[in-house]
C-alpha cells in the first residue's frame, strides 16, 4: 500500500471495507487482519517523521545487491556512479544534507580489519571527532563531527566475505550541525531501510559451505550464492527454463546465462573438470521467478 501523510490511500492491494462503526478499514484478502486508515496513517507518520508522502527505493541489485529507501520530496538524486557502485542524494532546497550509498570491493580480510581501516582513515583528518562507534558481526557504524566544516556525519558499513572477493556496502550521511534536529529522522529512515539483500539468509547458512559466482560482465551481470549441495541460497539472477527444459540463471537482459549444473561445477568441482560454455539465452522462456529473502 502507498499512502500520503494526510491519510489518502494512493494505491493498495488491500480490500477496502467499512466496519460496524462506519469507519473505513483496509484488510488482507482473507480479512483476517484489518487496520483503519487512521491507524495506518499514524504508523506511517512514525516512520516518515514528516518527511513527505512517499519513500522511494534505490536498488543496487545487479552489482552489490543492496537497497535503501529515501523521501524523494526531500532528497534529489545528484549523481549515479557510472560503474553502478552507488549514488549521491542531496536536499532539494539547500543541499544541506548529503547522502551517499555505495558498494565497493575491499582488500581487507575480515570485518575487524575493515573496521580498523575505516577508523584510521577517519582519524587522519585532525578536524574529525568520533563520538560514537559500534561493531557487530556483519556491520559497524560511526558518527561524530567535522569541526572544520561544522557538520555531523553518520556512517554505517556492512562487510561480506565470499570466495570471489570481499565487499563493503553502506552509506554516509553528512549535514550541518545547525540542522541536527531537522535531519535526525532522515538518518533513522536511511538506517532502518538500508538492506544488504540476502545477508540474513547467508548468515543462517554459514555452517554450510557457500560460494558465489558472477554471471555476465560490466553493467550486465548478476550474482548467485550456492551451497555445496547445489541449492541456491540467494541470487539476483533471473531463474528461467530454456527450450530443453533445463533450469538456467540469466542476467536481467537474458544475454548471459548458465545452467544450474554449470554454476555448481564451476564453484565446487575439482579444477581439472571442464564443462560446456554458457547458453545463448534468446530462446529461454520464463519459469517461476523466486525471490529469496
Amino acid at each position: 500500500m502507498r499512502i500520503s501523510l494526510d491519510g489518502v490511500v494512493i494505491t493498495t492491494d488491500c480490500i477496502r471495507l467499512t466496519n460496524s462503526k462506519n469507519l473505513k478499514i483496509l484488510c488482507t484478502r482473507t480479512k483476517t487482519v484489518c487496520k483503519t486508515e487512521q491507524e495506518i496513517h499514524k504508523a506511517l507518520d512514525k516512520v516518515y517523521g514528516g518527511y513527505g508522502e512517499l519513500l522511494t527505493r534505490y536498488d543496487n541489485g545487479y552489482l552489490y545487491n543492496f537497497s535503501v529507501q529515501y523521501p524523494a520530496d526531500i532528497l534529489a538524486e545528484r549523481w549515479l556512479d557510472a560503474e553502478g557502485k552507488g549514488a549521491w542524494f542531496a536536499d532539494k532546497e539547500d543541499g544541506e544534507v548529503m547522502v551517499k550509498v555505495f558498494g565497493e570491493d575491499t582488500s581487507t580480510k575480515n570485518i575487524k580489519e575493515a573496521y580498523t581501516s575505516k577508523v584510521k582513515d577517519l582519524l587522519e583528518d585532525k578536524y574529525i571527532e568520533i563520538t560514537f562507534k559500534k561493531k557487530k558481526k556483519d556491520w559497524f557504524v560511526f558518527s561524530g563531527y567535522n569541526h572544520k566544516l561544522k557538520t555531523i556525519f553518520y556512517s554505517k558499513y556492512y562487510f561480506t566475505a565470499t570466495n570471489n572477493k570481499n565487499k563493503i556496502m553502506g552509506f554516509d550521511i553528512t549535514y550541518s550541525i545547525k540542522k541536527k534536529k531537522k535531519y535526525a529522522k532522515l538518518v533513522e529512515i536511511i538506517n532502518k531501510s538500508f538492506k544488504v539483500n540476502g545477508l540474513d539468509t547467508i548468515k543462517k547458512h554459514r555452517v554450510n559451505r557457500i560460494k558465489d559466482m558472477i554471471i555476465g560482465e560490466g553493467r550486465e551481470q548478476c550474482q548467485v550464492f550456492m551451497n555445496s549441495s547445489g541449492a541456491i541460497i540467494n541470487t539476483t539472477c533471473l531463474q528461467l527454463t530454456n527450450s530443453k527444459k533445463v533450469k538456467i540463471l540469466c542476467t536481467q537482459n537474458k544475454n548471459m546465462c548458465k545452467t544450474l549444473n554449470e554454476v555448481k561445477v564451476s564453484l565446487f568441482a575439482p579444477k581439472h573438470i571442464t564443462y560446456r560454455p554458457s547458453y545463448n539465452c534468446h530462446k529461454a522462456h520464463t519459469h517461476r521467478q523466486i525471490k529469496i529473502t
